[in-house]
């Protein structure tokens, strides 16, 4: 079988045209071989069969610059094999529609790879090289990056990565663009691509869950699945940020789960029947609102808006019920009584809620400002 594909090799670089496909290799020893610059349509290197115990071993393959299109590497154990991607003479190389489901990579490179249309599930990244790869529509459920695997300058735009985990580098808020959890339709071209058409490792014929059909009678609960996914997937995100260090990633993550939430609510706002199920979540989208309106330590502009709204409506108050008082003077004497109530100024302005509302004028502006400046020295920014 090895044989029958050098022989199938060489004939292709002799005619200049280096093209393989619809070949099924499962059964075939393809450590050491070089695929640099090849077109590879429709090929199986390898087979996710669930009744097998062992994965087959891809030792030391090259795929630089090659162009993949519906190739299979499931349930392989794939160790120091190279997707780095390489222009030559204007041929760009992209990698569609590849399959790693159920795969252990190890020591992998996939530096500026192009890939597109991915399904890493159930997969361990370990010590893999990422750097730069820019990935479109992967679904990386259950996935593990593992030992340092790097992740710097890369992309993973309309990507699923519900409960995909690391343990020591991680992908930073600047490598997501949108998750595909944001796009009904991207998600179900995702499912169809990828779920749809692999096996379910606990469901050999595949889950019925993943084969769901997304139409107008159910486009609602399906949105509003999708927005609570989304809000788990960066609210372990943020709890990731944080216990690395990463506070202004994990505070943006925080912000993002919290645009999710609210948007979960107001979905489920308009499709509950029962008042009391509306007023519920009606109350859990201004708490959320109210996390948003602070930017959660995360966007201090928006601290510092609210900050002036309250002080602005404050002292306009304590301008109007006492008259002879300028605004200069209100604010003035605010930032004093943060320091403890004046008998004085209780008695001509002449209510304890008034003397009250004062003092707590004054505690807003310098409790505000004191939390704005923690903020950015917490964030490092």
């Amino acid at each position: 079988m090895r044989e029958d594909l050098l022989a199938l090799m060489l004939a292709c670089e002799q005619a200049g045209d280096k093209m393989l496909e619809n070949l099924d290799l499962s059964e075939c020893d393809t450590s050491g071989l070089s695929f640099e610059g090849y077109e590879l349509r429709n090929i199986s290197f390898s087979r996710y069969d669930p009744l097998c115990e062992n994965k087959k071993r891809i030792f030391n393959v090259s795929f630089v610059g090659a162009r993949m299109h519906k190739v299979s590497l499931s349930a392989a154990i794939l160790d120091r094999c190279n997707f780095d991607r390489y222009i030559k003479a204007g041929q760009d190389n992209i990698i569609e529609e590849v399959d790693f489901f159920f795969s252990e990579l190890y020591f992998c490179r996939f530096r500026n790879a192009c890939i597109r249309i991915a399904d890493f599930r159930y997969s361990v990244l370990h010590n893999c090289f990422l750097s730069g790869c820019r990935i479109e529509i992967g679904d990386f459920y259950m996935c593990a990056f593992t030992g340092t695997t790097t992740l710097l300058g890369s992309i993973f735009r309309y990507c699923s990565l519900s409960t995909l985990v690391f343990e020591h580098n991680c992908l930073k808020i600047e490598n997501i663009d949108n998750l595909i959890q944001d796009d009904c339709e991207m998600y179900k071209f995702m499912i169809e691509k990828t779920s749809g058409r692999i096996h379910n490792p606990c469901c050999p014929y595949g889950s019925s869950k993943h084969r769901v059909v997304f139409n107008e009678s159910n486009r609602l609960e399906t949105l509003s699945s999708l927005a609570l996914e989304g809000a788990s997937v960066y609210q372990a995100l943020s709890g990731t940020y944080a216990g690395k260090g990463y506070n202004r990633d994990s505070n943006i993550a925080y912000k993002r789960f919290c645009d999710r939430r609210m948007k979960y609510h107001l979905i489920e706002m308009s499709r509950a029947n029962s008042c009391g199920v509306k007023m519920r979540h009606a109350m859990n989208y201004l708490k959320h609102i109210g996390i948003w309106s602070l930017g959660y330590g995360y966007q201090w502009w928006k601290v510092l808006a609210l900050f002036l709204l309250l002080a602005f409506i404050g002292g306009l108050y304590l301008h109007l019920h006492v008259p002879e008082m300028d605004a200069v003077e209100a604010y003035a004497r605010s930032l004093n009584n943060s320091l403890g109530p004046q008998e004085s100024f209780a008695e001509k302005v002449g209510s304890f809620f008034s003397s009250s509302t004062h003092s707590a004028l004054g505690l807003l502006i310098v409790g505000f400002l004191g939390f704005i400046l923690a903020n950015k020295v917490r964030n490092n920014s």
